[in-house]
């Protein structure tokens, strides 16, 4: 009977000892098990910006700077989030508390962070914050019950020496190149602008009258015509047949198409197409018809082969 009972209080004794939980929950318990629950297993290639964090990415470049485009593929507004190129997990730094939650459960408080965020995106993502936990005590140990919800920080850090000298110097190269820009910008305004005054013409025609179509000036009396310049930046247009005639531009970089046309039954029109609308020029025969929308074309072309590229489209 004596070694019966021995054996017994034996057991329970290594039984005791061996036992790798406790029935009042320590901090080193709770992070051990919270440390292997979902949230903390998982890895992440999407993260959150902080408050300011978009605008300051923005602000030091964004897709433009060379050191963010060799960690993310994608930022957007809308949902202020990040995506890595390579994904980060998260981990817990620290229990903060442990707390009675009633019928053998416990409320346990814990900061976080995330692991192996590029040094260059610290200062703009969420990176860390707190949560919290509801763990039950079982008759094999403790389990989590509910969570762990996380929550995060997004207030801006404050930052090192270092990394203020980092955003700054972001800064600056991304202001260097938006001045570059608009430079580029302004010099691409002033060529398009020349571009379109004429500096010689390189074929001139007049158009037959027609009635028809074009009409006449009432108070002169006369057929309405077109005297016109093909020039190596537009049609100049000169109407006649008014009082005063009068004077417009068509410019190439407004022109769409030019083709001969059948209108009237007569295919002796030209059509000039824009934008906006056709204009039509009448000739007294198909064989000039083809002739000025030959030289038309080749102007245009001609144009369009020196500054097509200046036009934003």
């Amino acid at each position: 009977m004596k070694r019966i009972v021995v054996a017994t209080l034996t057991a329970l004794m290594l039984t005791s000892c061996s036992a790798s939980w406790s029935a009042d929950l320590t901090r080193p318990q709770a992070k051990a098990i919270l440390s292997k629950s979902r949230p903390f297993v998982l890895t992440y290639n999407q993260l959150t910006f902080l408050d300011n964090g978009f605008q300051e990415f923005v602000a030091e470049g964004g897709p433009n700077n060379p050191e963010f485009s060799k960690v993310f593929t994608v930022a957007s507004p809308l949902t202020k989030t990040i995506t890595l190129r390579t994904p980060v997990g998260a981990r817990i730094d620290e229990i903060t508390g442990i707390a009675d939650a009633g019928h053998g459960m416990k409320e346990v408080l814990l900061r976080w962070s995330m692991v192996n965020v590029p040094d260059v995106l610290k200062p703009l993502v969420v990176s860390g914050g707190t949560g919290r936990a509801i763990m039950r005590l079982y008759d094999d140990g403790w389990r989590v019950e509910n969570g762990p919800n996380l929550g995060d920080d997004t207030a801006p850090p404050t930052l090192t020496a270092a990394q203020q000298r980092q955003a700054e110097a972001f800064k600056e190269a991304e202001r260097n190149r938006l001045q570059g820009l608009a430079h580029e910008e302004q010099l691409r305004k002033e060529k398009l602008e020349a571009s379109m005054k004429p500096s010689k013409v390189l074929y001139h025609f007049q158009t037959a009258p027609n009635k028809q179509e074009v009409g006449w000036d009432t108070t002169t009396g006369k057929s309405i015509t077109y005297d016109v310049d093909v020039t190596d930046a537009d049609l100049t247009v000169t109407e006649l047949g008014h009082p005063k005639p009068y004077l417009s531009h068509q410019t190439w970089a407004s022109v769409l198409s030019i083709k001969v046309e059948e209108r009237w039954g007569r295919r002796t029109w030209v059509g000039l197409s824009s934008s906006n609308n056709t204009n039509y020029f009448y000739l007294a025969t198909s064989e000039e018809a083809q002739q000025v929308c030959h030289e038309m074309q080749n102007a245009h072309d001609a144009w369009v082969a020196t500054y097509g590229s200046l036009i934003r489209h």
